[in-house]
């Protein structure tokens, strides 16, 4: 199915550019369409891989995995710098656009897109989804118990004590199976009881808010509170469910189709193809998920085609990097500009201190993914249009 439904999307008059950050996802999509190609079946006159150069930034740099996938396929993976753009282009792109401008670890592949463009590529293939629709999650618990199948439920144990320990196979089906099958409120009242007992309860995380914002978004939330259909036929069906509706997911593909589609490129993406998703609901979540290993049927089918230290990958890389090298014009700006025009969005005597720990290692929350949202939010309301008001009442239809 997937081999398919690469090549349906591999499909140009030019050459197809992909992706290959050295993840499992973008690299099995490079790897199947390579496969495809020098099979003589690839519907494109040719294929070339790209992937981002952070050497220098251990947490960042993904370079080994994206070249280990190169060597594996006899292919030479074109290595490019991240795009870094000054704040100024941030601005000028919601003025243009009347929208968010979007964030540094987005737009750092805007350079895969002009080189791809350079190359005479007009389709670029890209591995998102890879997380939503093949990574699987622990409701197999819940599916167990709600099935009341308890023999599975026990061989479902046994096999995560293998993996992970025998305390976290006991925990395991409380967390990922009891708790889910209770009402809404049984398991918010548990939440607020742990929150307390662990010491958090002191601050709420949004206090840095104006209370009227505060208001305003717990009035939204509660207008717009999504309604689930009332059954599954398995209960990890509701999390595939939420990942179609999912805000802020269609938020950063629509960003990134805009950025690819800036360059003259059509943004593609195989895990979201209808069939892969048709797939992921209809597939048991043990199947996905194995004690810590992740997407575990998806590299059962991988074995041949991609290298083993790309196949047993667990790690992921973080990209805070790319918001860093911007941090201390940002915060200038932030503190000199924008917190004195938008006070009736934030409380700066909240927000202003919470700017100081921004990279701190030990934060409890990524305070620089707040930060730089703000700036966007603020830059399309002071440049992508006149009437824009983020605090007006949301009006009914």
């Amino acid at each position: 199915l997937f081999t398919d439904v690469v090549r349906r999307m591999s499909r140009s008059l030019a050459p197809v550019a992909c992706e290959v950050s050295g993840g499992l996802d973008s690299s099995a999509i490079f790897a199947v369409a390579e496969t495809l190609r020098q099979q003589g079946r690839l519907p494109a006159p040719g294929l070339e891989g790209f992937v981002l150069d952070f050497s220098g930034d251990p947490a960042a740099d993904e370079m080994a995995y994206a070249r280990a996938v190169g060597t594996h396929l006899g292919r030479s993976i074109h290595e490019v710098t991240p795009a870094h753009m000054p704040l100024d282009w941030y601005r000028e792109t919601a003025r243009h656009y009347r929208e968010f401008p979007g964030y540094p670890n987005g737009v750092m592949g805007l350079s895969i897109a002009e080189t791809a463009q350079s190359r005479g590529c007009r389709v670029l293939l890209s591995g998102t989804g890879g997380d939503e629709w093949i990574g699987g999650c622990r409701l197999y618990y819940a599916e167990a118990i709600a099935g009341w199948r308890g023999r599975e439920l026990l061989a479902l144990m046994q096999r995560d004590a293998r993996e992970i320990g025998f305390s976290a196979a006991l925990w395991w089906p409380i967390r990922h199976g009891v708790m889910p099958l209770l009402p809404n409120h049984l398991r918010r009242d548990i939440k607020k009881i742990a929150t307390f007992a662990r010491g958090w309860g002191g601050q709420k995380s949004q206090s840095w808010l104006s209370l009227d914002m505060q208001q305003r978004l717990e009035q939204h939330r509660n207008q717009n509170e999504l309604e689930l259909p009332p059954r599954w036929a398995h209960l990890g069906q509701r999390r595939q469910w939420l990942n179609m509706s999912d805000a802020y997911v269609t938020l950063a593909r629509e960003l990134s189709e805009r950025q690819a589609s800036r360059m003259g490129l059509e943004w593609r993406q195989p895990f979201w193809d209808e069939r892969i998703m048709r797939s992921a609901f209809s597939t048991p979540e043990h199947l996905r998920l194995r004690g810590n290993e992740s997407k575990w049927l998806h590299r059962q089918a991988l074995a041949k085609l991609l290298p083993v230290q790309v196949l047993q990958r667990q790690s992921k890389a973080e990209f805070s990097v790319t918001f860093s090298r911007y941090w201390i014009e940002l915060r200038r700006q932030l503190v000199a500009e924008v917190l004195p025009r938008r006070s009736a969005w934030v409380e700066p005597s909240g927000f202003t201190p919470r700017l100081d720990n921004a990279f701190d290692p030990g934060r409890e929350e990524w305070i620089t993914g707040i930060a730089w949202t703000f700036f966007g939010i603020d830059a399309v309301a002071t440049h992508g249009s006149t009437n824009f008001d983020f605090a007006a009442q949301p009006k009914s239809d």
